[in-house]
């Protein structure tokens, strides 16, 4: 019999040994998408930087930057943000309100393991093994037979 063991929860899995290619993908698509963000950006940052150093007391560097320009670049972006976001508030509030029109409705009577067994086209020894089972790997077919198959672990 195995002892017991208290698994820390969520399970995060530490001492896998990841291929070197996967690392270094990770770190190649990590790489080119800052690097693409930076180019996308461009504009924006030295904007920012010209306006730093002016702050800073340096020599103003013409052409000025345009605050404008910018703003008017980024409206587009800032209004599908703001759209999404009413909607995904809109969405969590009308879901919230639908939990609780159905919070006060009366649970259904559980099903008796024989009941169970039945709709499930099973013998009631069957479910009640497999409720036993800690690890179980279930397959339902077309016809929605179950088969159930003790797992690894």
């Amino acid at each position: 019999m195995k002892p017991n063991v208290v698994m820390a929860w969520p399970p995060v899995i530490t001492d896998v040994k990841v291929p070197r290619l996967v690392v270094l993908r990770d770190y190649l698509v990590t790489l080119g998408a800052w690097l693409l963000l930076l180019w996308l950006a461009e504009h924006e940052i030295v904007l920012i930087v010209a306006q730093v150093h002016e702050l800073m007391g340096g020599p103003v560097a013409p052409p000025m930057p345009d605050w404008s320009l910018w703003l008017g670049r980024m409206l587009p972006y800032a209004v599908i943000v703001s759209v999404l976001a009413v909607w995904l508030i809109g969405w969590g509030v009308a879901t919230i309100a639908r939990g609780r029109s159905h919070a006060d409705l009366p649970q259904p009577v559980p099903l008796s393991a024989a009941e169970q067994a039945v709709s499930a086209g099973c013998t009631e020894a069957d479910l009640l093994a497999w409720r036993d089972m800690k690890v179980a790997v279930v397959h339902i077919d077309a016809a929605n037979r179950i088969r159930v198959e003790p797992g690894r672990g």
